[in-house]
């Protein structure tokens, strides 16, 4: 049926009323002046258009439907690797209605030391464990297409009930990408597979894969700075350390206490990751029932006079070499810089000093020369590790600032290579770094806990910019800096966002990436 607008419905009406004044002046004789009859018609006419505009579809039978978002379901998702658009701004009109606030989160308990099974699926860093069919996700920036860098996957089936959003998949994993090249673009990938371990493998990592943090990778990898050829010694590939996704509950009087701060000038506000020392006591807890006390910070341990070996073992392997000689030849050279205020060299002569740098860089070269013949891992002789050492405790002046931290780099980078070359690290030495990857650590001062990565949590409160999505979206991942993993993201962190239908649909392609600095 064909609609009819405003003005046809006026213009009818104005003829209708003019053909009974005419019909009323025959039939009676008494005639009504005209302007009248016109004043009446075009009165008429006026109120019949109005009411016609204020139907539905202007007259028309078919309503006016907003625009839908095409729907995938779970098993329709197919590559068995769904794909994902990156960055997608949607209309926020046409999200659901304004989340309630998460009262729980899953966070991600760093085992410690890390298992190597290849079962396990959660993990971050490393090379992810796929489907065969698996493609290495890209991202195109400023006209040039570049693989993306791994950052972690999660087993979907690991992640506790009690934490887990209803929308979110009881099976399958999840992984994600992202441009890692510093200041570069804040490209990004989600991917996610039904079939956890159907015929599941390694992927292969692309051979033109930057290396992390691109232009700025020497200083996040501070032991190459010195390196004559820093290119072929940087990490592609971010530290592998597995995880159990672990479950907390928040504090129901943390909730309370936001609700009782509603009020007719803000109605829907967002609840914030809570900034208070009460989730301490709850990480802490949370921790220590899955696998015991951490041991406290290792700057809280008895200090010794002097160097001292880190440990029996040290170097265990050429990494362990490299990174120790790296970093004292860095460090020098930052001191040759500012020899003019440097209390270690201002006592010297200009000859004395240019003595020194010449015979540390030569010797420090001549160790870093030795690790590159060899494989990283590569267990070291204990003549190796003893001459080591002596040119370390030559050196002193400048060793003693930075052996601490190249043991742990150490420590850290065995742990994750393998079981053979954790299994050259001492007990005693792995629990120096334990405070490292812990949700929570107890101290003489009280329980220290970090803001933790975390899943399907409240946010973290990041100059409040993101409040019209948290008020519609579901926190999906929240990652900030980790020194412990080599994630050297800067005062801020990566917040990736979805809508509850886009997650009961598995629309991982929908997933909004926003990055904030403090």
């Amino acid at each position: 049926m064909a609609s009819l607008k405003p003005l046809n419905v006026a213009a009818i009406t104005i003829a209708a009323v003019m053909a009974l004044v005419i019909f009323r002046g025959i039939a009676t004789g008494a005639w009504i002046p005209w302007g009248a009859a016109i004043f009446i018609a075009i009165t008429l006419g006026i109120v019949a258009a109005t009411l016609v505009a204020l139907l539905p579809g202007n007259g028309s039978d078919k309503q006016d439907k907003p625009a839908s978002t095409p729907a995938i379901s779970a098993r329709a998702a197919s590559p068995s690797i769904a794909p994902t658009a990156g960055v997608v701004r949607q209309d926020l009109r046409a999200a659901s209605v304004r989340i309630e606030p998460a009262r729980t989160a899953i966070v991600f308990l760093q085992q410690m030391p890390p298992s190597h099974d290849p079962r396990h699926l959660s993990y971050f860093g490393g090379l992810p464990t796929a489907p065969r069919s698996f493609t290495w996700p890209t991202w195109t920036h400023k006209g040039a297409t570049e693989p993306l860098h791994f950052v972690m996957q999660i087993d979907c089936a690991a992640v506790p009930a009690s934490a887990r959003h209803e929308a979110f998949p009881s099976q399958g994993v999840l992984y994600f990408f992202l441009d890692l090249r510093w200041g570069h673009s804040n490209g990004f990938r989600v991917l996610y597979t039904e079939n956890a371990m159907d015929a599941m493998a390694q992927a292969p990592a692309p051979a033109n894969l930057a290396a992390v943090y691109g232009s700025e990778a020497r200083h996040a990898w501070r032991w190459t700075e010195a390196l004559d050829d820093p290119d072929t010694r940087l990490p592609k590939l971010l530290l592998k350390w597995p995880f159990d996704p672990l479950a907390i509950a928040i504090p129901p009087a943390l909730i309370e206490a936001w609700r009782s701060e509603i009020d007719e000038e803000n109605e829907n506000p967002v609840f914030w990751w809570p900034e208070l020392r009460a989730m301490d006591a709850v990480l802490l807890e949370a921790q220590e029932a899955r696998r015991g006390v951490a041991a406290p910070p290792d700057d809280a341990a008895p200090k010794q006079a002097g160097i001292s070996r880190p440990y029996a073992t040290y170097p265990q392997d050429w990494c362990a070499i490299e990174i120790g000689a790296g970093l004292v030849l860095g460090y020098v050279n930052r001191e040759l810089r500012y020899a003019g205020t440097s209390y270690r060299l201002r006592a010297m002569t200009a000859e004395d000093i240019q003595a020194m740098s010449e015979r540390i860089g030569l010797e420090a070269r001549q160790w870093l020369v030795q690790a590159a013949q060899h494989a990283p891992f590569a267990a070291t002789s204990e003549q190796t590790r003893d001459s080591f050492w002596s040119w370390l405790e030559g050196w002193r002046d400048f060793s003693a600032v930075v052996i601490q931290q190249a043991a742990r780099l150490s420590i850290e980078a065995a742990l994750a290579e393998s079981a053979e070359a954790a299994s050259r690290i001492p007990k005693e030495a792995i629990a120096r770094i334990e405070a490292t990857h812990a949700l929570a650590t107890r101290a003489e001062s009280g329980i220290f806990a970090a803001t933790p990565d975390r899943m399907l949590a409240p946010p973290g409160y990041v100059q409040g910019n993101e409040e019209e999505t948290a008020g519609t979206h579901l926190l999906l991942l929240e990652l900030s800096s980790d020194e412990g993993l080599g994630h050297h993201f800067g005062e801020g962190v990566y917040q990736f966002w979805i809508l509850p239908d886009d997650l009961r649909t598995r629309r991982f392609d929908r997933v909004l990436l926003t990055t904030t600095g403090y």
